[in-house]
């Protein structure tokens, strides 16, 4: 996950998370970045119902993965 602005925005009340080749102009080094979201230290929740929907392109090699993680 890049903390890069481009790979992560929020359009028409949806979160956009985007995945490129990357292009080396910033300090992520490997061949890929892919956009994501940190809560860490801004929200929790004891006991919460999350519904995802996730929309890509059929790519080789490809990975999608959702991390929910508890605050300890």
């Amino acid at each position: 996950m890049s903390l890069r602005s481009d790979l992560a925005y929020v359009s028409d009340g949806q979160l956009v998370l985007l995945g490129k080749v990357n292009d080396h102009s910033s300090a992520d080094t490997t061949a890929f970045v892919t956009g994501g979201v940190r809560s860490n230290g801004k929200k929790s929740f004891k006991q919460a119902r999350f519904e995802i929907k996730a929309k890509y392109n059929n790519v080789n090699g490809f990975w999608p993965a959702i991390w929910l993680m508890p605050d300890t």
